[in-house]
């Protein structure tokens, strides 16, 4: 599945509630497999959005716990905007992830009695449209292809 780098941060908060849901052991495999890559490529990432954040900071907040960024209208906010947002968060990777069959999840958690927060079935619902888009995206991008082999 293609993810922004931005999108692998978000996806990241949510991942530890969805780890700790009782699943099917393939279902749990996946997300596992999911959440090993997203980390990997998150720590890949980190010295570079660190260093970006240093070089753009303003210094820290009065707990010092987090940078003051450029703002919009600060002198430095295009520069920082692009190299930030759009080199770095905008990056798309791959990341493996095999569609989870949500109804039949949802039959286990039933089953099971298992009480599972909505937005881990959001979460896992989510995944499956991403690979759903790029699915049809793939199968758009091959008929289109043909279409210009029969033109020639």
């Amino acid at each position: 599945m293609k993810a922004t780098i931005g999108a692998l941060y978000s996806i990241r908060e949510s991942m530890a509630e969805v780890l700790e849901t009782v699943m099917p052991p393939k279902d749990g495999r996946i997300l596992r497999k999911l959440h090993r890559a997203i980390a990997t490529e998150i720590e890949d990432v980190e010295p570079i959005r660190t260093k970006l954040m240093e070089r753009y900071s303003k210094g820290m907040d009065e707990k010092g716990q987090h940078y003051i960024l450029p703002k919009p209208g600060d002198d430095d906010f295009a520069e920082f905007n692009k190299e930030f947002y759009v080199e770095l968060m905008g990056t798309v990777v791959d990341v493996p992830y095999e569609k989870i069959d949500v109804d039949a999840l949802d039959d286990f958690f039933e089953r099971k009695d298992i009480d599972v927060k909505q937005k881990v079935v959001m979460q896992i619902e989510d995944f499956n449209r991403q690979v759903d888009f790029e699915e049809q995206e793939a199968k758009k991008k091959k008929e289109e292809a043909e279409e210009e082999k029969k033109d020639e």
